[in-house]
C-alpha cells in the first residue's frame, strides 16, 4: 500500500579514490562485496543503487553514504543543505506511490543551492 513517507537524515560524500566516475566506483564496490556480474541491471551504478539502497546514494558525479535516516511524518518536502564540505543534511517527505527514496533524495540534491 502506498503512503506518505518523511525522512530526515545526513549524507557524507564518499571519496572515490582511484575510480574516476561513479560507474567505476560502483563496479569496484559491488565486486568487493560479492556481486561479480550485472545480471539483469544495465549499469553498475543501477546495480549498486538497488543492492545497497538505504546505505548509499549516487547523484550526478558523486557517491554519498547515508549516515542517518529517520522516518517522520508530514507532506511533500525535498530539502537538502550542506553541513560541511562532505556532509549534507536532508529532510524528505513524499508519497511513495509516486516516487521512492532514491528519486526523493535526488530531487532534494538537485534543489540544493
Amino acid at each position: 500500500m502506498s503512503q506518505y513517507e518523511v525522512h530526515a537524515g545526513e549524507l557524507m560524500k564518499v571519496d572515490k579514490l582511484d575510480a574516476t566516475t561513479p560507474e567505476e566506483w560502483c563496479e569496484e564496490y559491488c565486486k568487493e562485496n560479492g556481486i561479480e556480474s550485472l545480471d539483469y541491471y544495465d549499469t553498475w551504478e543501477e546495480c549498486f543503487n538497488s543492492e545497497f539502497s538505504g546505505e548509499f546514494i549516487t547523484h550526478k558525479n558523486d557517491v554519498y553514504r547515508i549516515l542517518r535516516d529517520t522516518k517522520c511524518t508530514g507532506n511533500d518536502i525535498f530539502y537538502a543543505s550542506e553541513d560541511s564540505p562532505k556532509k549534507i543534511n536532508y529532510v524528505l517527505s513524499y508519497y511513495n506511490g509516486g516516487c521512492g527514496f532514491s528519486e526523493a533524495i535526488t530531487e532534494a540534491l538537485d534543489n540544493m543551492k
